[in-house]
């Protein structure tokens, strides 16, 4: 948890004094960093106690991407992607965090603010239905391009000078199409985090999905096109939970059963190859309108 908070030197592994000073935090205010708890009162004298973990690393655990090559998306009001990986003090690439697991593993990845909490503002603001479908093939073919900063946006590159925007619009343009957008927008930034992962690992062998989008079958197969690669579907409805679950089990010496086996969702390279096109128009729409830094 410590290593969350951004004050955190993964390389010494204790709190990062430049940063502390920095934010104006002294280190003695932060308190010990121990993966160690000692029980607290006669009642729990015999209880062994856990310290805590991002849910981060449990949603990996939960959904079985629990190792290097398996990446876990997680699409619920926010999303992520993350992999499991050997301790690594390698340099990252801007937009990614890396958090401690335990002593031996950390949890490499990116988030976006922006994903199901969009999704639920349009269906509320323009008047849409939650059984609104999302045609597979209109989706990779929409005119508009959207920038889906509702919320001030995360990785991968921070942009916190830029707000929602929609570009395109005429009197033709219909609410389904406004959703479509914006959905594809959103999945266009997991789909650069995905490259920025693979780009500081081995790549990714399989990616696996869980959260809300597991009850969209429609979503569901406009990620698999957005992002050009075939997903795999988790078999757990709640993977954090899961997840917690596994590791304190695992910790206790339990052996743990395999999750069951995911379903596949195919991508379709033909609307892969066009949401790629989208993808681009979509960065540099972003690089247009990013302020230039201010004169020092």
């Amino acid at each position: 948890m410590a290593s969350a908070t951004g004050l955190y030197n993964l390389r010494e592994r204790t709190w990062d004094a430049e940063l502390c000073d920095f934010c104006g935090v002294k280190v003695e205010q932060l308190g010990t960093i121990s993966d160690e708890v000692e029980p607290a009162g006669a009642k729990f004298r015999n209880a062994q106690v856990f310290t805590a973990i991002g849910d981060g690393a449990t949603s990996n655990f939960g959904s079985g991407a629990d190792r290097p090559g398996l990446v876990a998306v997680n699409i619920g009001t926010s999303a992520a992607l993350r992999v499991i990986e050997e301790n690594d003090e390698s340099r990252l690439p801007f937009g990614l965090f890396r958090h401690v697991v335990d002593e031996s593993r950390t949890v490499l990845g990116g988030a976006v603010s922006n994903a199901g909490n969009l999704h639920r503002w349009c269906l509320r603001e323009l008047r849409l239905g939650d059984d609104q479908p999302l045609p597979r093939r209109r989706a990779a073919e929409d005119a508009l391009a959207v920038l889906p900063f509702w919320v001030s946006e995360r990785a991968p590159n921070w942009p916190e000078d830029l707000r929602g925007t929609i570009v395109g619009l005429t009197q033709s343009t219909t609410a389904g199409e406004i959703l479509r957008a914006t959905t594809c927008s959103v999945f266009y930034r997991l789909a650069e985090i995905l490259e920025l992962i693979e780009s500081a690992t081995a790549g990714a062998d399989e990616i696996i999905v869980s959260g809300g989008i597991r009850h969209s079958a429609d979503a569901l197969r406009i990620l698999a096109d957005a992002m050009g690669r075939d997903l795999r579907l988790s078999s757990e409805p709640e993977a954090s939970l899961c997840g917690a679950a596994i590791h304190v089990l695992a910790g206790l010496g339990v052996e743990i059963r395999p999750l069951r086996a995911p379903k596949v969702i195919r991508y379709d390279q033909r609307l892969a190859e066009k949401h790629r096109l989208r993808r681009e128009r979509q960065i540099a729409l972003e690089q247009m309108l990013t302020p230039l830094p201010s004169p020092q």
